[in-house]
């Protein structure tokens, strides 16, 4: 399992009768400790499944110069992806959400930059900063796809988002669950009456029906898949006339014969 975490998304009972033992990766160490409550063998891997993250944020520390310079290398780091982590295995589920692998490659780089300018310039600063590390983060999503492929898994469950919207325009309640004002079918996104919202693909060119997918994954065909809408920034946890709701999809994947 990729992105396993604390386990909080798995029922590991209704696997546990089909599996002899898990296999869990996660690139937090403090997620072995939840690990430890499954019946099953679990043999605990810890990694970046992409092996880049490191690696990059060694380039950058010893990268000098101005900030454009600065701007200009993080850029060039998605010419320099590492060889990843191959899940070898017969059975995989795959959890990590590709948008959030950008989010984490943020919450990596700011800190860096923050250090080497100070808060205020990199915050007065942030859509060029955040615009710069774009490629590097389609090449973590890209890679994550990549080491699926390289697995060689007979069938690969693969939940992610597809795309996410940013909404804004309406006041909420904090003393009420009320529901978002954003809603999605085969037709698209529909939003309320005053409501704006921005849609950005988790991976551009990623459709959830797999149409797409041979492009990263050519060894494998979709059996089946399935949609629902992750609000993942409901009201009081943002702005309370902003919010963010993600589109997951899940697709069952067999490996070509």
């Amino acid at each position: 399992m990729l992105g396993a975490g604390p386990l909080l998304d798995f029922n590991a009972a209704a696997l546990s009768p089909r599996v002899e033992r898990f296999r869990l990766v996660d690139a937090n160490p403090l997620c072995v400790n939840h690990w430890k409550r499954l019946e099953k063998p679990v043999e605990p891997v810890i990694t970046d499944i992409t092996n880049s993250l490191e690696a990059w944020l060694q380039a950058l520390e010893g990268t000098g110069g101005s900030w454009s310079e600065v701007l200009s290398e993080i850029k060039n780091l998605s010419l320099k992806p590492k060889q990843g982590y191959v899940p070898v295995t017969n059975c995989l589920l795959s959890l990590n959400i590709l948008s959030q692998l950008e989010v984490g490659w943020q919450e990596s780089v700011e800190p860096f930059l923050k250090k080497r300018f100070g808060s205020r310039f990199v915050s007065q600063h942030e859509q060029e900063w955040l615009q710069a590390i774009q490629p590097s983060s389609r090449v973590l999503a890209e890679q994550h796809l990549a080491a699926l492929e390289a697995s060689r898994a007979s069938d690969i469950l693969l939940i992610t988002d597809a795309e996410y919207v940013d909404y804004k325009g309406r006041k909420y309640s904090l003393n009420r669950w009320e529901a978002p004002p954003v809603t999605w079918s085969e037709k698209g996104w529909q939003a309320d009456a005053g409501i704006e919202i921005e849609v950005t693909p988790a991976l551009e060119g990623l459709v959830v029906d797999g149409e797409s997918l041979t492009r990263w994954m050519p060894s494998y065909q979709v059996q089946w898949h399935d949609s629902w809408l992750w609000h993942i920034s409901p009201y009081g946890t943002e702005p309370i006339d902003h919010g963010q709701i993600h589109r997951v999809v899940a697709l069952s994947l067999r490996r070509n014969k």
